[in-house]
């Protein structure tokens, strides 16, 4: 990870090319959560749908769901970046939206 880039522009980069257009994408800014300043993106289609967000205090959550399955495809995970990089921290993610 590039560390003068932020988790949105990461997300920009490397997880929004993966979503197709029909994608609808809400973008959440919210200050002084529980684990501090919340920045992400919420993104929703009819059959699937998920989140990124990353803390500022180094946390990182995700998740992606199956709507017509009722299936968690990558299970609601909050963990701490400590030496990953967003790559190796969202890797079953993103090989779930290739």
């Amino acid at each position: 990870m590039n560390e003068k880039q932020t988790g949105l522009e990461w997300f920009n980069i490397n997880v929004k090319s993966l979503l197709v257009d029909d994608f609808e994408l809400k973008y959440v800014d919210e200050k002084d959560g529980d684990l501090g300043d919340l920045s992400g993106v919420q993104f929703d289609l009819d059959k699937k749908g998920g989140y990124v967000y990353f803390w500022s205090s180094g946390y990182v959550g995700f998740q992606l769901v199956d709507y017509e399955k009722e299936l968690e495809v990558v299970e609601d995970t909050t963990e701490e970046i400590t030496s990953r990089s967003y790559d190796e921290v969202f890797n079953t993610l993103l090989l779930q939206l290739k």
